[in-house]
C-alpha cells in the first residue's frame, strides 16, 4: 500500500484519508527526508530536534513515546515507513515514492510543501545552514520559498481564525471559555470586533498617562472612557486604576529613584497616598459609565485594608457626583488584581468584599518565586506551568467559586494556547489575552476536552511534585489529542 502526503498534515493511503496520524509521524519523515537525505539519524539527535526546548532525559522518553505509537499506527495500516533499532532511526526508502528520493533539494522542497508545513518551516529555519550547502541558485530558491511558505501559513491561519470569530467559544465538551482582550489606547478598540471577543479584560489606563506629554485632565480621561465604552457596546469592560510607579515612569512626574521599583512605591500604593490623583481618575470613570453597568478594579493589592480604603474612595466619589446631580452608572462592581502572593492568605475575607478578582500572573509569577521576569538571567529560571504556581491558581479559582464571585486571568499565560489549557483544565472560565493570540487560543479551545484535560491535570497537582514543571506532559497531551499549542 502506498502513502502520499498532500494538503497540511493529511495522510492517505490507498487514495483513502487516514483520520488520525500520530504526532510526529510526519515531522519525523519530513527530518529524514529533507534535512538527512534519507540516511539514518541517532536517536538522541532525533529527540533533540524534536524536542530542543526540554532536556535530554525528557526528550529521549517522547521520543520512545513517539515511536511506540508510530509502531502501533504502522502496523494498523499495514506500513514499514519509519523504522528503527535501539540506536537509530531511518526509513524503508522502498515504501517512499520513487520521485521523493532525489538528492536535489528543490525536490524535498517540494515533499514538504505537501507535508506537514509547521514542523518543515521550523526546520527547515534550524537547519538552513546544512540545506543550504549547494548552489546559490538553490539558495535563492530556498530563502524565497520560505519567505512564501511563511506567508501563506499566516493566511491559512488568519483565515481559519477568522472563520472561527462568531463561533461561540467552548471546549469540545461543551465547557464555556470567555475569551476578553486587554487593551489601553483608542486604538485597540477595533481589536473587539475584528476578534470577536467577550469584551475587554483589561484595560490598562495608564497607558494614556505614558503617552501623554502632561498630565491627562479628568476630562481627556472622560473622553477616552467614554469611548471605550461606546465602543464595547453591550460589551463587558473591566478598567484597572493607574498602575505607574515601578518600570512606569511617567516623563512628567518626579521620579522617585528606588533600589527595586518592582517592589516600591507604585500602583495602589501611589494612589492611596496621592489621593487626588486616584479620586480624579475613579471620577472620570464613573461619570463616563452613567447609565451603563462600570468595572473597575486597583493593581497591586496586598492587603485587604488596601481594598477597603480604595473601595471606600469609589464610595464617596459616587456619593459627590449624586449630590451633584450627574448621572450614575447602572451598576458598578469593583475588584482587584491578584498579583501579590500575601492576597493567596487572605482570600476568604478579600472575597467578601469584592465584585470580582483578576489575576495578573504576570507579577503574581514574578513575586511568587522572587524572579524579576525583566533580569534576563533569573526570567527563564522558573516556568509558568510548574506545579506549586498552578496549585495556587487552581485556590484562587476554587476559592471564588466557593464565594460565587468570578474570576478572570490576564498576563501571558492567557495568550499562550500550551498554559491557556493548563487554565482551563484548572477550572478557570475566563481569560484576557493579547487580542493577536485570540484566533490560536480559541482555536485550541474548540478542540480541547476540557474534563480529560482536568483528569490529567488535577492527579498532577495532587501530587507531591515538588517544583516540578509539567508543561511536557501537557504538550505531550495537546499532541496525543491532536491541538495545535
Amino acid at each position: 500500500m502506498k502513502l502520499t502526503v498532500f494538503g497540511e498534515a493529511t495522510v492517505s493511503l490507498g487514495g483513502q484519508p487516514v483520520p488520525r496520524v500520530p504526532a510526529n509521524f510526519l515531522r519525523i519523515v519530513v527530518y529524514l527526508l529533507l534535512v538527512n537525505a534519507g540516511h539514518s539519524v541517532s536517536r538522541g539527535r532525533l529527540s533533540q530536534v524534536l524536542w530542543s526546548d526540554t532536556d535530554q532525559a525528557h526528550a529521549s522518553m517522547n521520543l520512545r513515546q513517539s515511536l511506540a505509537r508510530i509502531r502501533k499506527f504502522q502496523e494498523q495500516y499495514g506500513l514499514n515507513l519509519i523504522q528503527g533499532d535501539a540506536t537509530y532511526v531511518y526509513l524503508n526508502l522502498s515504501q517512499v515514492k520513487a520521485e521523493l528520493l532525489s538528492i536535489d533539494l528543490l525536490d524535498y522542497i517540494n515533499f514538504a510543501r505537501k507535508g506537514d508545513i509547521d514542523s518543515v518551516l521550523g526546520l527547515c529555519e534550524l537547519y538552513k545552514g546544512d540545506l543550504l550547502a549547494q548552489n546559490e541558485q538553490q539558495n535563492s530558491d530556498f530563502d524565497e520559498w520560505l519567505d512564501i511558505e511563511r506567508v501563506r501559513l499566516r493566511a491559512r491561519r488568519q483565515l481559519q481564525y477568522l472563520a472561527l470569530r462568531e463561533k461561540p467559544c467552548a471546549t469540545k465538551d461543551g465547557v464555556p471559555v470567555a475569551l476578553h482582550i486587554n487593551a489601553g489606547l483608542a486604538v485597540d478598540l477595533p481589536h473587539i470586533e475584528e476578534t470577536g471577543a467577550a469584551g475587554i479584560g483589561l484595560f490598562r489606563t495608564e497607558l494614556q498617562f505614558m503617552v501623554a506629554a502632561s498630565f491627562p485632565r479628568t476630562a481627556e480621561q472622560f473622553g477616552l472612557y467614554r469611548a471605550v465604552l461606546d465602543a464595547a457596546g453591550e460589551k463587558p469592560v473591566t478598567f484597572r486604576t493607574l498602575d505607574i510607579g515601578g518600570d512606569k515612569v511617567l516623563p512628567y512626574m518626579r521620579n522617585v529613584e528606588e533600589e527595586n521599583p518592582a517592589l516600591g512605591w507604585r500602583a495602589i500604593r501611589l494612589g492611596l497616598d496621592r489621593p487626588g490623583l486616584l479620586r480624579a481618575q475613579v471620577r472620570a470613570l464613573l461619570r463616563a459609565g452613567g447609565g451603563r453597568n462600570l468595572r473597575l478594579m486597583f493593581p497591586m493589592v496586598a492587603t485587604v485594608e488596601e481594598f477597603d480604603e480604595a473601595k471606600a474612595l469609589v464610595e464617596r466619589e459616587l456619593t459627590h457626583l449624586r449630590r451633584h446631580g450627574h448621572r450614575l452608572p447602572e451598576r458598578v462592581d469593583v475588584g482587584t488584581m491578584v498579583e501579590v502572593p500575601s492576597l493567596l492568605y487572605q482570600l476568604d475575607e478579600l472575597l467578601e468584599r469584592v465584585d470580582f478578582l483578576s489575576v495578573g500572573s504576570n507579577d503574581l509569577v514574578q513575586f511568587f518565586y522572587a524572579a524579576d521576569r525583566s533580569n534576563k538571567r533569573v526570567a527563564d529560571r522558573f516556568d509558568t506551568l510548574s506545579v506549586p504556581i498552578l496549585r495556587a491558581l487552581r485556590e484562587i479559582i476554587r476559592k471564588a467559586a466557593t464565594h460565587d464571585k468570578s474570576v478572570t486571568l490576564c498576563g501571558e499565560m492567557a495568550s499562550q494556547p500550551l498554559s491557556a489549557l493548563a487554565l482551563v483544565a484548572i477550572g478557570y472560565r475566563a481569560l484576557s489575552l493579547a487580542p493577536t493570540a485570540v484566533g490560536p487560543v480559541k482555536a485550541m479551545l474548540i478542540e480541547l476536552d476540557a474534563g480529560k484535560a482536568a483528569g490529567l491535570l488535577n492527579p498532577l497537582l495532587d501530587s507531591p511534585a515538588g517544583t516540578v514543571s509539567i508543561r511536557e506532559k501537557l504538550k505531550a497531551f495537546a499532541a496525543e489529542q491532536g491541538l495545535q499549542v
